[in-house]
């Protein structure tokens, strides 16, 4: 791609708790697409399409990863080894 074509962009560093990360990672997988591609498409910004925001309480997302780590333990467990 020619350099002015390119868009600017900038590097963030952000640590993540390990479920958060699992949880992301597992996400990504499931859509096919790397985390990276994942975090990108799943924040808001300028250039992506409005979607209604779903708001989630820390008690109910650490209940639904619960649920998730417990049903898909063999798939985490496989993701966590590549």
């Amino acid at each position: 791609m020619h350099k002015h074509l390119q868009k600017e962009t900038v590097r963030l560093t952000v640590d993540f708790p390990i479920e958060q990360h699992t949880f992301i990672k597992m996400m990504a997988a499931k859509e096919g697409i790397s985390m990276r591609q994942f975090i990108i498409e799943h924040l808001p910004g300028p250039e992506l399409k409005k979607t209604k925001k779903k708001t989630i309480n820390k008690t109910k997302f650490n209940n639904l990863l619960e649920e998730i780590i417990t049903e898909y333990a063999d798939e985490l467990k496989s993701l966590s080894n590549r």
